[in-house]
Order: structure tokens, then C-alpha cells, then sequence
């Protein structure tokens, strides 16, 4: 819509979707404390803590409308704004209340209202920027109207997906078949695989929040080379800054998972380096998902995770039971493996996107070189316990850098490093 000029259709998009957001989330908010009192008898643990139990609630409303108002920054592509709000001064408010009624001795319910008042205060923040940045749009001359039926159809698939993953992934069907076939030791072990599994998708997401309304605008405007080139581009950066914790997380499995007892070492070393090698290939078929999300391909995305989550149980079933852990990491990067290869052919036939990029040759240099790093590290068991896993890690993205810088940057490269130096520069000035 900014990009067309569509101004009455922003200010309507998000004046409504404000009023409805809020509408429902405090529908949501009064059930949840008219139901309080049950709850507390169903689980009689609860009692104790019904007045910190109310004051969360406030999160219902709050949570979903923060998440609202970040969206409509990230519409605008003003991500400093939205990141100073949601990472800075709400985590910096969180704390210094945190640590207040900590003191005061008001335990759980005061760590509570800390959640709920920083919250409170990056909602109010973002909102007025928001605000502002609404205010500062031309009048438009666009009918909203016209839109109505590509708004509910895009709400309708989004909200569609979300309850599929809510029933399938969020419900955790591989942690209820692991807890029957496995034990709950498995569970946490699972528990564990999967945090480790994703910290190399926080890059992803991070490059996510900036190229995807700058994806949809060069869809909204028709230029497919600017597409194009975007696509690219975040493929190879996420790729590179990415590439050596996914290698140190590969090599160095077990080690790592020592950490956390010898038990998660034994049973988690190989879920976690199939894991990891079905996330290399699913990160490096770059954003193709959310190109096609960003790019009027939501139907068939949206059907492809239907069917998927329908072939996820039925693999979780099939291989749960007689693999435990295994079965889950087999049956998960089965998953991110088909949907990479689905996602990359469908931009590629409907939007006429091509993965391949000579680009990406730079890839295996600093990739081969971290590798050799990292395996022989591990040969010569130079690795055990906290610090020289820090140290290999920090080693491992050192020479991966220095590798990259000594091959050459790319042109986008240097205009990255040239805009953060104009950047540090203008304000020391």
C-alpha cells in the first residue's frame, strides 16, 4: 500500500485492525478472569498465585497489540524505532523493575508486573511512533473498500496456518508420543536439541525483519529484478553469518550437550546433527517461504503446510515409537527439507525467482577452511567444558571472516560497510 500510494487504505487498514485486535484480546482477558476461580480449583497449585495469575492476563491484550503495532513500524521499515522499543527500553524497564520488587520481596507476582508493566511502556513507545508515522502520510484518494476481500483472504490464510501449527506444532505431538514411546527424559533431551537447533534461525529472522516489506514493496511496484536481487541477497548473508555456529554446532554435538549432563550427550548427539544438517539446507534455499508469502503466494504455501503437518504426524507416528528421539529429528528435517525444495520451486515458477547466483561461490572457501578448523579441533580433543568451547567457537567465526575478507567482498558488501561507517561516523559528530 505504500508503495502504491494507497494512503485511505493504510490509515483504514490500521485503525480496524486495532479496533478488532483490541476488541477480542479483551473479550479474551475478561473470560480468562471470570475463569480464574475455576482454574484455581482444577489446579489447586494455582491458589497461591491468582492475583499474579490476574495481573498476566493483562498480557492477552498487551502481548498481541505490541506484536500489532511492531508490524506496523516494520510496514513502514522504521526497524530502529522498533528495536529500540522492543529490545531496549522494554527489556532495560524490565529490569530495573525486576530487580525493585525482587528487593521489595514480592517474588513471583512482582516479576509479574514487571513483564506486564515494561510491556505496557514498548506498547505506548512503539504506538506513538506508529502514530506519528501515520500522521505524516498525504491524504490518498485510494477506495479501502477495494481491498476488503484481499485483506480477508490474506487474515483468512494467515489465521488458517496458524491454527494448523497451533494443533500439530505447538500442540508438541513429538513431545506427547516421545513422553508415552520414550519417557520424559527424552522430552528434555528434545527440549534441549531444539533450543540449540534454533539459534542459527535468529539470523534469519533478524534479516527477515528488514527484507521482507522491502520484498513486498518491489513486488507491489512490479520490479522482479529488485525482487530478484533481494532474494539473493539474503540468501548469501544469512548463509555466511550463519554457516560457522551451524558447523560448530555439527562438530561439536556432544561437547556441547556435556554440558547439560552426560545423559543429553549420549542420547542427543545424533538428533541434533540431523537437525542441524536439514537446517543448512533449509537456510541456505534462503527466504523463499517468505517471499512467497510476501509476494501473493499465501494460498499455496498455505495448503503446502497443510498437507505437511498431516505428513508430520503420520511420520511422528510411524517413527516415534521405534526410534524415539531419532524419529522425531528424522521426521523433522524430513519437513525442512521438503519445505525448502517446495518453497524454492514455487517462486521459481510463479514468480520466475532463481536460487542459483555465482555469488554463492564464496560460500565454500571460508566454509572449507572453518570446517577443517573446527575437525581438527576436535581430533586433537582440544575441546571439553566451557571455556575452549567458547574459544573454538570464537576461532571458527574468526577464521571465517578472515577467510571471506582476504577472498573479497561483493559490491553489496561494501555498500553494507560503507553505510554502517557513514552511520558511526555522523554520530561521534
Amino acid at each position: 500500500h505504500i508503495e502504491n500510494k494507497e494512503y485511505r487504505s493504510i490509515r483504514r487498514l490500521l485503525k480496524w485492525g486495532a479496533v478488532i485486535l483490541a476488541a477480542s484480546t479483551t473479550a479474551a482477558f475478561a473470560v480468562t478472569l471470570f475463569a480464574l476461580p475455576w482454574f484455581a480449583t482444577q489446579w489447586p497449585e494455582l491458589a497461591a498465585y491468582r492475583n499474579a495469575a490476574a495481573i498476566m492476563a493483562f498480557m492477552l491484550v498487551l502481548g498481541p497489540m505490541l506484536l500489532f503495532v511492531q508490524q506496523g513500524l516494520r510496514g513502514f521499515q522504521d526497524i530502529r524505532y522498533m528495536v529500540l522499543g522492543s529490545s531496549v527500553f522494554q527489556l532495560t524497564v524490565k529490569v530495573i523493575l525486576t530487580v525493585g520488587v525482587f528487593t521489595a520481596g514480592y517474588g513471583v507476582a512482582g516479576y509479574v508486573f514487571a513483564t506486564v508493566a515494561s510491556t505496557l511502556f514498548a506498547l505506548l513507545w512503539m504506538s506513538f511512533g506508529l502514530r506519528k508515522r501515520v500522521a505524516r502520510l498525504p491524504k490518498g484518494s485510494d477506495n479501502p473498500g477495494e481491498k476488503l476481500a484481499t485483506w480477508r483472504r490474506y487474515a483468512g490464510i494467515s489465521y488458517f496456518g496458524n491454527l494448523v501449527n497451533a494443533l500439530t506444532a505447538r500442540a508438541g505431538l513429538e513431545r506427547i508420543l516421545l513422553g508415552i514411546f520414550a519417557g520424559p527424559a527424552a522430552v528434555g533431551i528434545l527440549v534441549i536439541v531444539s533450543q540449540l537447533q534454533s539459534l542459527p534461525t535468529v539470523f534469519n529472522q533478524m534479516l527477515l525483519t528488514v527484507g521482507a516489506p522491502m520484498m513486498s514493496a518491489a513486488h507491489a511496484r512490479s520490479d522482479s529484478a529488485e525482487r530478484q536481487h533481494i532474494y539473493v541477497l539474503m540468501t548469501d548473508w544469512v548463509v555466511r553469518v550463519s554457516l560457522p555456529l551451524m558447523l560448530f554446532l555439527l562438530i561439536f554435538s556432544y561437547e556441547i550437550l556435556a554440558l547439560f549432563g552426560p545423559e543429553f550427550a549420549e542420547g542427543g548427539v545424533g538428533p541434533l546433527r540431523i537437525l542441524i544438517a536439514s537446517l543448512m539446507f533449509n537456510i541456505a534455499s534462503g527466504p523463499s517461504g517468505n517471499a512467497a508469502m510476501m509476494c501473493g503466494l499465501e494460498g499455496p504455501l498455505i495448503r503446502f503446510t497443510a498437507m505437511a503437518a498431516v505428513f508430520r504426524a503420520i511420520l511422528l507416528v510411524l517413527l516415534v515409537p521405534n526410534f524415539g528421539l531419532t524419529g522425531v529429528a528424522v521426521t523433522l528435517a524430513v519437513e525442512y527439507v521438503l519445505s525448502a525444495a517446495y518453497t524454492v520451486s514455487l517462486i521459481r515458477r510463479r514468480l520466475g525467482m532463481r536460487w542459483a547466483n555465482r555469488r554463492f561461490a564464496r560460500w565454500i572457501l571460508p566454509g572449507a577452511a572453518t570446517i577443517f578448523a573446527g575437525v581438527g579441533m576436535h581430533f586433537m580433543e582440544a575441546v571439553s567444558g566451557p571455556v575452549t568451547l567458547g574459544l573454538a567457537f570464537f576461532t571458527m567465526y574468526a577464521l571465517h571472516v578472515g577467510v571471506s575478507l582476504i577472498q573479497g567482498l561483493h559490491d553489496d558488501d561494501k555498500t553494507l560497510l560503507l553505510h554502517i561507517r557513514n552511520k558511526i561516523t555522523g554520530a561521534a559528530a
